[in-house]
């Protein structure tokens, strides 16, 4: 127990030259009591400096050593010793002090004197602001981020002792100093009692190490001195390292014990990817070891793993484990997004992938890719569940990381476009994010092929660095040399195997071919019988029961149904499946209720339609493309002819449409609502894209909208034959008469295009604008730590956007242009000259607006007064603020810009090509365009918008935070 009395507040120690007052004890260790205190200054007796005094005053456990009522130390004969010895440790660890603040005066806090006064030593320290690690560990919870970087710091600082052969040998949280803020914190230690040069006092028996209970290395502890050394310090700094963590100190039991403590289930950690917690862990065994020879020798070693870490918590970099993360992601978040996938985490609900090679007895998919070697071909024909068989392997490898073991990763050819030859590796590269040294897609892709060529952990174990399950070979109609080759390139690298689906076999390529069987009889009993359903008579139906597909719809129709279910035919089940889908999800909605009727059209228009393009195309559809077929129905269904190609639809085509304005509000319904969400007809992809959820659907589906299609195109040309004659005549009196009298002048072509380009580039400009304002309020709640730097990065974006033309030339382009003159040469429509300058300067016109925000914004992050204060509120305006200008400059493209998209401009042109891939960069601004508005509804959208700004500008600028943030400029 520590006896031992403090010096009370207000006494005075005089000191040569310097009257000092005891203000309040701040901490105590083994041989030293420290207080916070003050002396006047010399000149100006008004104002003081406060300083830090360090009293010798050792503890003595038989309390040989005490303080006398004059305040002085009073050492009993019998504890002598035991005080030189501490008073040697005083005066060595100032020693040391000085010589490290001479060389690193920016990193050593001040030694400012030592005096000898009331029997014992004192030495004055100066203050440098911040706070104690262990001060600040009781305030607030840290992000697992802070923690690293907070090591990272106590090891810039450790480097300085290490570097100068010194080692500290008390580290704890009360000896680590932080100070600055945010980005700018530094850390610095304190307490240099214990620290000694290495070869000199570590086998002096009389020297004081320091203990301190969950951070001291083991060898100090029971005094091994020939084994003390750097790992010392570094068994101190992970001790460290588990407190930020767990926010507690290791305890005797755990120090002992031979394995390090388990972190992996801090809270900091709950919501980190399995690789962080791997890594996290392994970095507290390594530097916990009791072994000092096993543990961190050297600062360099921990940074590296420290820095690591940092890049696993942001998620960069291309290595195995980036690539590991990336698989689990995409596939959990493919199954998540769709409901049609949600049995696939259900085991109870999937059959066994059994598979053969060259007649070999059937085995498990999953125990034949653990023994293969070599990449393979999935063959099997349709139904046989060959894309379940694959998900099912993504998603049961192991729930921890493990580094000898394989990433695995599931992609789907289905995005595949003709002529891509880097397909599967832009694939992964997507999913990934990258560090600062990698610039360009050339950079990646050659970082990729160095990891997946070169030797790993995984090849140690006999395993691959990347299983890649490959789905859909057979639904590549193009010429597949591209893509093949890209197969064989990866086949021949040592880190890959591949394990690609098809129906067919692909002889060109150098694979293991493995059959997927067919299910055994028993295992289809077993399924019916556990639903309570009998086997089908006719022998073709038990047969074709024996395709996992057609099982799992026979049992749904049933389950759906609750009876037997009675077909005799593979069109006969997909017809009473599809019904058996139909009436459960209107089971409980009466004829009134316009979901009930959306659901059927749905179901019968829509669907049909979209297995029709995507057979078409070959392809997934992405959301413009739904769109389009969306459109084309909604325009069907509110034409009076509805209710002629569906006579069940009579009376109900209002109730199909619904509330809907136009056909983008009915295609969020129709597509996401109902066929994505809840039918699960439809797969959305990592990529967007949109599939009907299997081929035989898809096949099934064909017929029906071919049945729909005739009956549509009957009554049309019946319609246009009626009218033919008589619209000929009319076209041809009127193209003499416009072409002679009225038809305008179209401007010149050059500054046409021109004007155009700056309009769309205008529009992009603001785009990038809006997304680096984006990111950056993101970055406030993700990484605050690095808003600055975020913020040094987004400048430019934010002051102009992309520099992609210059204002004044294509103001001037515009200018010529209009003079040339009247409508444009392609679309034959005036441009709106008022709308077109505002898009063409937009960007320019808030550069300095926005990055006065920006840099408020940073202040409410780096300032604790205007966090606690301004910085929700502030946020949330800002946020506002980017928004409504996103949907402005959406307004003013589609008034500026989408009355022109055609002709030379239109989507299936080649000058197209260009400005969509421009819009690509700023994919979050074109979710605010509004699809289908004409001009006139665009206006007065953009006059509401206006009116909306300016109410969120005067919000923001009455909050309060701008005349705080003037304040803080100005030094108040």
């Amino acid at each position: 127990m520590d006896s031992r009395k403090a010096l009370p507040k207000g006494t005075v120690l005089n000191f040569r030259g310097i009257c000092c007052e005891i203000l309040e004890e701040i901490g105590r260790g083994s041989n030293a009591v420290v207080y916070n205190a003050v002396y006047k200054d010399e000149a100006n007796s008004d104002y003081c400096h406060h300083i830090l005094v360090k009293e010798l005053f050792p503890l003595h456990t038989q309390r040989q050593i005490t303080r006398s009522s004059d305040g002085s130390i009073y050492v009993e004969d019998a504890a002598l010793d035991f005080f030189l010895m501490h008073k040697n440790s005083f005066e060595s660890g100032n020693k040391v002090h000085l010589s490290l603040l001479e060389e690193y005066p920016e990193s050593i806090g001040a030694n400012l004197n030592t005096y000898e006064l009331n029997g014992t030593l004192y030495t004055v320290l100066g203050v440098s602001g911040g706070a104690s690690l262990d001060e600040i560990q009781k305030t607030a919870a840290l992000s697992i981020r802070s923690c690293a970087l907070r090591i990272l710091a106590v090891l810039d600082v450790l480097e300085i002792f290490h570097s100068n052969g010194l080692v500290h040998l008390d580290i704890a949280p009360d000896n680590i100093l932080l100070l600055g803020k945010g980005s700018n914190e530094r850390a610095m230690l304190i307490d240099f009692n214990s620290t000694f040069k290495l070869g000199t006092q570590q086998n002096d028996e009389n020297f004081v190490y320091s203990i301190k209970q969950g951070y001291t290395a083991p060898e100090v502890r029971i005094k091994m001195f020939k084994e003390i050394g750097f790992a010392a310090d570094m068994y101190s700094v992970t001790a460290v390292f588990y407190r930020l963590l767990t926010g507690s100190a290791l305890t005797s039991f755990q120090m002992i014990q031979a394995h390090a403590p388990d972190v992996t289930d801090c809270p900091c950690l709950k919501d980190e990817p399995e690789t962080v917690k791997f890594w996290v862990q392994k970095i507290i065994r390594n530097g916990l070891q009791t072994v000092p020879k096993h543990r961190y020798g050297s600062t360099s070693a921990m940074r590296k793993d420290i820095e690591e870490l940092i890049d696993r918590i942001d998620g960069v970099g291309i290595t195995h484990w980036a690539l590991w993360e990336s698989g689990r992601r995409r596939v959990s978040r493919m199954i998540s997004e769709n409901p049609s996938l949600a049995f696939i985490g259900d085991s109870a609900k999937l059959f066994p992938s059994m598979v053969t090679h060259d007649g070999s007895k059937a085995t498990a998919l999953d125990v034949c890719i653990a023994q293969t070697k070599e990449s393979c071909l999935l063959l099997a024909g349709g139904g046989m569940g060959k894309t379940t068989a694959l998900l099912r392997l993504a998603i049961s490898g192991d729930v921890r990381y493990r580094p000898n073991r394989p990433a695995v990763m599931y992609l789907s050819l289905y995005g595949w476009q003709d002529g891509d030859s880097s397909f599967i590796i832009n694939s992964i590269l997507n999913e990934l994010r990258y560090q600062k040294e990698t610039h360009t897609y050339g950079d990646a892709k050659k970082a990729l092929a160095e990891l997946l060529d070169s030797p790993s952990e995984c090849e140690r174990n006999g395993c691959p660095t990347l299983l890649l399950l490959i789905d859909g070979l057979n639904e590549i109609t193009y010429d597949p040399k591209p893509l093949l080759d890209e197969i064989r390139r990866l086949s021949e690298m040592r880190g890959v195997r591949m394990l690609i689906a098809s129906r067919t076999e692909e002889s060109s390529l150098p694979l293991i071919k493995l059959n997927l069987t067919e299910l055994q009889q028993d295992t289809v009993n077993e399924a019916l019988s556990r639903e309570g359903l009998l086997l089908p008579q006719s022998d073709e139906m038990q047969k074709l029961l024996r395709t996992p597909l057609m099982l799992s719809m026979y049992i749904r129709t049933g389950q759906i149904e609750g009876k037997q279910v009675t077909v005799d035919s593979p069109d006969g089940l997909m017809k009473a499946y599809f019904s058996a889908l139909k009436e459960k999800a209107t089971l409980d909605l009466s004829e009134e209720t316009d979901m009930r009727w959306q659901i059927e059209a749905a179901a019968e228009m829509i669907l049909p339609a979209i297995a029709a393009r995507t057979d078409k195309k070959q392809r997934s559809l992405n959301e413009t493309e739904l769109l389009r077929i969306v459109g084309k129905c909604y325009k069907i269904i509110k034409s009076p002819a509805a209710a002629r190609f569906f006579p069940k639809w009579i009376g109900h085509t209002k109730a199909i449409i619904g509330d809907a304005r136009n056909a983008e509000e009915w295609y969020g319904r129709i597509i996401h609502t109902i066929l994505w969400k809840h039918l699960g007809l439809i797969i959305r992809s990592q990529d967007g894209l949109y599939t009907v959820a299997h081929q035989i659907i898809g096949e099934f589906l064909l017929g029906l909208h071919k049945d729909t299609a005739k009956r549509i195109k009957l009554y049309y040309s019946i319609l246009s034959s009626v009218g033919a004659l008589c619209f000929c005549m009319l076209i041809a009196v009127g193209m003499f008469g416009y072409k002679k009298y009225i038809k305008p002048v179209p401007y010149n072509e050059t500054y046409a295009d021109n004007a155009m380009v700056g309009a769309l580039s205008g529009y992009v400009k603001a785009g990038t604008q809006y997304e680096a304002m984006r990111d950056l309020l993101n970055s406030c709640a993700d990484s605050p730590d690095y808003i600055s730097t975020e913020l040094e990065y987004k400048k430019e974006y934010i002051e102009n956007g992309l520099q992609a033309t210059n204002n004044s030339v294509v103001l001037k382009n515009l200018s010529l242009m209009l003079d040339s003159g009247k409508v444009m040469p392609w679309s034959g429509k005036p441009m709106d000259e008022k709308n077109c300058r505002r898009l063409i300067t937009l960007a320019s016109d808030r550069g300095e607006e926005y990055l006065e925000f920006a840099y408020v914004l940073e202040f409410t992050v780096t300032n604790d007064y205007a966090n606690r204060y301004y910085a929700e509120q502030f946020r949330q305006l800002l946020s506002e603020l980017i928004e409504t200008d996103a949907d402005i400059a959406a307004a003013l493209y589609q008034i500026v810009c989408v009355p022109h998209l055609e002709g030379k401009y239109a989507d299936n042109s080649a000058t197209a090509d260009s400005y969509t891939k421009l819009f690509s960069g700023v994919a979050m601004q074109n979710r605010h365009l509004k699809h289908g508005e004409d001009e006139k509804a665009s206006a007065l959208w953009l006059s509401n918008l206006e009116g909306q700004r300016t109410n969120v500008l005067s919000e923001l600028y009455t909050c309060g935070v701008f005349h705080a943030y003037e304040e803080y400029k100005a030094g108040g």
